[in-house]
């Protein structure tokens, strides 16, 4: 059975609580740094966009796109807020679409002086926004009545306004992301990258350079500051990895080698990624009729004279 989408509870929870158009479905990147997961690496009270690598990988197009996203979840918003107004009750507001960063940000770890400067080893600081408070009634008409088995107020559907928007676009109770099999061969690849000779050749050559600047790191998924803030040392050690990687040329060396990996793993997962291509299609086919009807109704462009 193809599992394209995250599990109803974490539906249900993630849309009520930041009511769709911020909670971007994710590409699935390894962790920053390939090391570990994006929410321990602590963030920088410093905002700024990470850099982008300037990297391709074979696996690219089979993920969602940022056009893909910004379709599906307008056409979620557009669902929540008709099944809440029928309910005689008022939708959230929505947040504005959060920016996505680089599609492989920090996949192969920093690798731009202006970050390593800026923020060293830290995640920019998230922007804040402020939840408009929910009552009781709004909260259970989004999320569903307990045992999902009677309507909610205002005769809500008993699976919550999220979930049943999430079955018009999906086809099942899930939440939009990457399916499953892309995002398997995502992680899969980075592992295997590792354990090649050429890779491990490259971090040696990195790490002899780091040394000779007073680092002692055998690989560039090791530098780690937990600190709150951004140190100087941290920026010092920052620019002296990113300095190195380009002078032994290893986000290149590192996405060649990857690159023959996924190619691989898409050949043995071809009738897999078939089926993943053919539910992405009818998911967005399903958001673009949603949308049609607003789309018909606003008012045509001027034409040029």
């Amino acid at each position: 059975m193809l599992r394209f989408r995250a599990p109803v509870a974490v539906v249900a929870a993630a849309f009520a609580g930041c009511f769709l158009t911020s909670c971007a479905a994710p590409q699935s990147p390894p962790a920053p740094s390939g090391s570990a997961a994006e929410d321990s690496v602590p963030r920088a009270t410093l905002t700024g966009p990470l850099e982008d690598p300037g990297v391709a990988l074979p696996l690219d197009s089979y993920f969602l796109s940022a056009a893909d996203n910004a379709l599906t979840h307008r056409a979620l918003d557009s669902l929540v807020a008709t099944c809440m107004r029928t309910a005689g009750l008022q939708a959230p507001a929505t947040r504005p679409q959060s920016t996505q960063p680089p599609r492989h940000a920090r996949r192969y770890g920093i690798v731009g002086t202006g970050t390593a400067q800026a923020i060293g080893y830290h995640l920019p600081a998230d922007r804040s926004y402020a939840d408009p408070p929910l009552s009781a009634a709004q909260r259970e008409a989004l999320g569903g009545t307990p045992g999902r088995k009677t309507p909610g107020p205002g005769g809500a559907p008993p699976e919550g306004c999220v979930v049943a928007a999430a079955r018009q676009i999906t086809g099942t109770d899930s939440y939009p992301v990457d399916a499953e099999v892309v995002r398997r061969i995502n992680v899969d690849s980075f592992g295997e990258s590792l354990d090649s000779p050429e890779v491990r050749r490259v971090f040696a050559d990195w790490s002899r350079c780091m040394k000779a600047s007073g680092y002692g790191y055998s690989s560039p998924l090791e530098p780690s500051f937990r600190t709150a803030e951004v140190s100087q040392d941290e920026r010092r050690t920052a620019l002296a990895d990113v300095s190195c990687k380009k002078k032994t040329d290893l986000v290149r060396l590192w996405n060649s080698v990857e690159s023959t990996y996924q190619r691989r793993l898409i050949s043995h997962n071809a009738s897999q990624l078939a089926e993943a291509g053919k539910a992405r299609h009818r998911m967005l086919d399903r958001a673009t009729a949603v949308l049609a009807p607003a789309a018909a109704a606003a008012p045509a462009a001027p034409a040029n004279r």
